[in-house]
């Protein structure tokens, strides 16, 4: 078992496209949830359920642990933990830009997600676009990757 480099880190936020985000509800109790995401310009893009217990959370505190982990896809065991802050894009283009990215990452055809980025253009409050700033990355594996 070893740590992984940061560049190894960075080839795996891009090659995945599911992870656990755990945020910490009013009581200090974690909750989790499953994660579609697309990581662009060092951050962790995606869209949740906006009155969601997820969303809740990171309205009262934007403190997230981001986790990714891979054991069937390749010969060898690996973990990702990205640390960081949580916020809620409220701007259109930046809705937009959230679900294009999951567009994007699942390989969907183009527009598949225009009626759902409409629904936001005059309520933009209640945007599930949401973008974890990254403050630290950690990383361990079995072996050096294969790529």
């Amino acid at each position: 078992m070893r740590d992984m480099i940061p560049e190894e880190i960075d080839e795996v936020l891009k090659r995945c496209e599911w992870s656990i985000l755990c945020t910490v509800d009013q009581e200090n109790k974690p909750y989790a949830i499953e994660y579609c995401f697309n990581y662009q310009d060092g951050a962790i893009w995606g869209v949740i359920n906006p009155k969601g217990t997820a969303a809740k959370n990171v309205t009262q505190n934007p403190n997230v642990l981001f986790k990714v982990i891979d054991y069937k896809k390749v010969d060898y065991w690996w973990a990702v933990s990205c640390f960081g802050r949580a916020e809620f894009l409220r701007t259109f283009d930046d809705v937009k830009k959230g679900f294009k990215l999951i567009e994007e990452k699942l390989g969907l055809e183009e527009g598949r997600f225009d009626k759902y980025i409409e629904k936001f253009i005059n309520k933009p409050e209640n945007s599930p676009t949401l973008r974890v700033t990254i403050e630290k990355k950690t990383g361990r594996c079995e072996k050096a990757p294969d790529y």
